[in-house]
């Protein structure tokens, strides 16, 4: 481990080296004298993932028994006060950081090594401390310290799991040091307190895979906590990457578990299973062909397509705030519509009417005959990426036609127009023109901001050099590396199929 103290200190580092195999010895004392709690717990590896249909089964033949041992929160605050805080290592301990650092007697004794004893004794009865690896703790105990005196920002590790998600390759380095891995068997294991009773049909069943890859990446910040939890460059640098990949396909994949973890003594990790966005009150109410759900599917060939992509739209999501749901530009309000259509709901009706929200947020300039106007802009733009202008237009009124019966209260079928089988047909296109019409807007914000970008499209339709203008700006400053994801292909278009 690398060292933050600019002056390496051998006292310091012996006095806490000594102190800490001091408190190992003594926890192992009381663990092996049965005075702490020894809770029977069960592991149960892995035999088999089948990542494509995401299930996974257990190995039954080597399901294993141990005991996890744990403190009772008032025998381990009287054991770190009676037994470790009057040890003479510890006093020396003391000394030596109040000399090093300059802090008081009582934050160094009840705030600083009372927080490392604390992680000491907690972790070294079941053996992920030792005199092996205590060295580590230390230097990372003298590196917490020398952070706060040279204000040396803090290195935090994030993983997220990442639901509907299925990646073909083991781990992608999709940019230097963030990748996309597959959960391993050793992170499915089952590891819980023993079961009284285990059922044949238990044995027999094949488990969920929940998340089909792990985005892990680290992340250095010099701000402290923000509500107690950690630092807010740390969700907005989720945020983005989340954003990435609902770019680069429509895909309404999710974190189902994150774990923010620091390189520090002195904060603390947070982990937490998240809840799903998406509502499930249609269930019971409409049918499931009413409804859909985009996994993203992430193929070997597409790796360099998705680090490319990377390249080209981070800066411009950098400018998009994830706290601006309601307010902001028209660029937030238009990103977060996009991710609505994605997120808020399953049902395919709504998820056009989030998606035509954004549309409106990108190409409406408050004038009369919207409708109309939005889908001539949309049906340009998209013509320049080989789309049948005809066809996006229509498919665009008609969305505006189902938002608009939505928005009034309408019923959005009749006998003579079934707004629904359109919707069951046509979401998943709709979601991809706006997500098209949200990267060209993105890409071309410094080159021509909203309003200028809406006057040269609506320009180019009757002026040959405007029309010209137009396709050049986007040719020099628009990349998009995967036009239509879906099945339904358009000829000379530059696709890969989910």
């Amino acid at each position: 481990m690398q060292r933050q103290t600019p002056v390496y200190n051998d006292n310091l580092f012996k006095a806490l080296l000594a102190l800490s195999k001091a408190a190992i010895d003594k926890t192992i004392k009381q663990r092996d004298e049965g005075k702490l709690q020894a809770i029977p717990y069960q592991y149960l590896p892995v035999a088999s993932v089948d990542y494509l249909m995401a299930t996974y089964h257990y190995d039954w033949s080597k399901l294993k028994y141990f005991d996890l041992y744990e403190w009772s929160s008032e025998d381990f605050v009287k054991f770190i006060d009676n037994e470790l805080q009057t040890l003479p290592e510890f006093e020396e301990a003391a000394q030596q950081v109040m000399d090093e650092f300059k802090a008081s007697e009582h934050k160094v004794k009840r705030v600083g090594l009372f927080s490392f004893l604390q992680l000491i004794i907690k972790e070294s009865p079941n053996g992920q401390i030792t005199h092996d690896n205590i060295a580590s703790y230390v230097q990372l105990f003298i590196d917490g310290y020398e952070s706060y005196r040279s204000h040396i920002p803090v290195t935090w590790n994030v993983d997220l799991w990442l639901g509907n998600t299925y990646i073909e390759s083991d781990e992608i380095e999709i940019e230097q040091g963030v990748f996309l891995r597959r959960p391993t068997k050793e992170q499915l294991a089952d590891v819980r307190p023993k079961l009284t009773h285990i059922s044949e049909f238990d044995r027999m069943t094949g488990r969920e895979l929940i998340a089909g890859a792990i985005l892990s990446f680290s992340i250095v910040t010099g701000d402290r906590r923000d509500n107690g939890l950690y630092p807010e460059k740390i969700p907005q640098q989720i945020e983005r990457w989340l954003n990435v990949f609902r770019l680069l396909k429509p895909t309404d994949l999710t974190v189902v578990y994150q774990s923010v973890n620091p390189v520090s003594i002195f904060e603390h990790s947070i982990s937490e299973d998240k809840d799903q966005p998406q509502d499930k009150f249609w269930q019971g109410k409409v049918e499931h062909r009413e409804t859909s759900s985009y996994k993203l599917y992430l193929k070997k060939d597409e790796e360099e397509i998705l680090r490319t992509f990377i390249k080209n739209v981070k800066t411009a999501l950098k400018e998009i705030s994830h706290k601006n749901y309601l307010s902001g530009s028209s660029y937030d309000l238009a990103f977060h519509r996009y991710n609505d259509s994605l997120l808020k709901t399953e049902v395919n009706a709504y998820k056009i009417l989030s998606s035509v929200t954004s549309l409106e947020a990108l190409l409406s300039d408050g004038s009369t005959e919207i409708t109309f106007k939005i889908r001539l802009r949309v049906a340009k733009l998209l013509s320049l990426f080989g789309f049948n202008s005809l066809e996006v237009s229509e498919k665009v009124k008609t969305a505006y036609n189902l938002r608009s019966k939505l928005v009034h209260g309408s019923k959005p079928e009749d006998k003579d127009n079934n707004l629904l089988e359109f919707a069951r047909q046509h979401t998943h296109e709709i979601i991809n023109y706006n997500r098209l019409c949200l990267l060209i807007s993105l890409q071309l914000k410094k080159a021509a901001d909203k309003q200028a970008l809406i006057k040269l499209i609506d320009n180019s339709l009757i002026d040959k050099s405007s029309d010209t203008k137009l396709s050049k700006l986007i040719d020099d400053k628009v990349k998009i590396p995967i036009i239509n994801p879906f099945t339904s292909l358009h000829k000379g278009n530059e696709t890969t199929e989910t």
